[in-house]
């Protein structure tokens, strides 16, 4: 049987997984906060993490925005790979997973990998 704040968690998903995809490419970047990053240069960055986001990451949609050699999301190239899914690392007190968005992008061969979650949950994805 579900409680209501299963059914409050659900409605929550729903609505990151929704401006996720109908989102502009202008508006996604006010709509989430940098969590991890790793890059070529420097590696890892787990900030507040005990554990890197990405190991416990499991993806559920996909879309790519396309920028002329330009700066998104804290990175610069011309294809951004952005997945949304959800990270066991955020779990809440009633187990269920936080919403995250992975960027990916390659600049001359400076791959950049950063874990966002959105504004609206706070300092972690909840």
């Amino acid at each position: 049987m579900n409680t209501i704040y299963d059914d409050l968690n659900r409605l929550k998903h729903g609505y990151h997984l929704s401006l996720f995809l109908n989102s502009t490419d202008s508006e996604l970047p006010g709509l989430l906060k940098l969590e991890e990053e790793y890059n070529g240069i420097d590696g890892f960055n787990v900030a507040d993490h005990s554990v890197s986001i990405l190991g416990s990451f499991h993806p559920e949609s996909v879309r790519m925005v396309i920028k002329d050699d330009d700066n998104y999301l804290g990175c610069r190239a011309n294809h951004f790979i952005l997945i949304f899914g959800r990270a066991e690392v955020f779990a809440d007190i009633g187990g269920f997973w936080g919403d995250c968005v992975v960027c990916i992008a390659n600049h001359k061969g400076g791959l950049q990998i950063l874990v966002y979650s959105f504004i609206d949950a706070g300092s972690a994805c909840v």
